[in-house]
């Protein structure tokens, strides 16, 4: 049987650009695949300093290394005691880059579960009786953000995702939306009510179990991500060098001559839980045998961030 759905995770915009990570099956569950774009920028903050070891020493002694004298003072943004030398000269303020590099799905468990039943009987001798079979049942979904990072790192942004499952034999689009904020491990819960109604007929004597089941579904995904920095060092000479007390160095030489770390890795583990394929199975209460199938549907929506 296929169930093909549609998983979007999206990471709006927020200071400069966006994420988004798109998870999409074409055939079933068990055939999808991963595809990213997009990035985010912002000023560096101190704490990201210390985890590219930009320090104060660290620079001053890269910039003699690579210009031949030491530097009095060292200035990575806005402000400075000095006029503001970054929008004077046209200088770039270092800013640190988030980007997804790698992502793929590790794992993916389905099973079929029976979460709800109810009984329906005759008791007559003489005539069939008809019945309105409706089962319904609160179960929750769940999606949990693991990661793996730098502490000093501190993107801190409130990313929005919101998981989509396109249409399947659900007669209707499964949607799960919530906010979860970068690099904090965090584990978001809903509850969501599956049901439905069908008239049965039920002979003499006889009895119909009514089953409500769904396909319950596990998906482990990891996304990597890479960070950056880039821009200018202001240097301050204070006794002058070449002509000039102030200089802009690439930060990227900085980085080469200082053997300063260029790259900061992280990864996402995003576990996802929930439920598709609902439905009602109509078996004979004495042999099992199904006699009737009924999509079911979604009746109510507790989400994220409101239970």
């Amino acid at each position: 049987m296929c169930y093909k759905f549609l998983l979007l995770i999206l990471l709006p915009a927020l200071a400069y650009g966006n994420v988004k990570i798109k998870i999409k099956g074409n055939k079933n569950i068990t055939d999808a695949s991963v595809q990213f774009s997009g990035k985010e920028k912002a000023i560096i903050s101190e704490e990201e300093r210390q985890a590219f070891q930009l320090d104060d020493e660290s620079l001053k002694r890269a910039s003699k290394i690579f210009s031949g004298k030491r530097c009095t003072d060292v200035f990575l943004k806005r402000p400075t005691p000095w006029e503001d030398v970054y929008r004077k000269f046209g200088w770039k303020e270092i800013k640190r880059t988030l980007k997804p590099v790698q992502a793929r799905i590790i794992g993916i468990n389905v099973k079929p579960v029976a979460i709800a039943t109810a009984e329906y009987k005759n008791n007559q001798t003489a005539y069939t009786v008809k019945h309105k079979a409706a089962v319904k049942q609160t179960v929750e979904e769940t999606v949990t953000h693991t990661w793996n990072k730098s502490k000093e790192l501190t993107i801190g942004k409130d990313f929005s995702y919101t998981i989509h499952f396109g249409k399947g034999n659900t007669g209707g689009k499964i949607s799960l939306s919530h906010t979860s904020k970068w690099g904090n491990d965090t584990t978001k819960e809903r509850k969501i009510t599956i049901g439905t109604k069908s008239s049965v007929e039920v002979p003499p004597g006889d009895g119909v179990l009514a089953t409500l089941v769904a396909t319950q579904v596990t998906m482990e995904i990891e996304v990597e991500y890479e960070v950056t920095v880039a821009g200018h060092v202001f240097c301050n000479y204070q006794n002058g060098y070449r002509g000039h007390q102030w200089w802009a160095y690439p930060l990227w030489l900085l980085q080469k001559d200082g053997s300063l770390p260029t790259l900061v890795k992280s990864s996402e583990r995003i576990s996802i839980g929930f439920y598709t394929n609902m439905r009602i199975e109509l078996s004979d209460l004495e042999t099992g045998a199904v006699v009737k199938t009924v999509d079911a549907q979604i009746i109510k929506v507790l989400d994220f961030d409101k239970n």
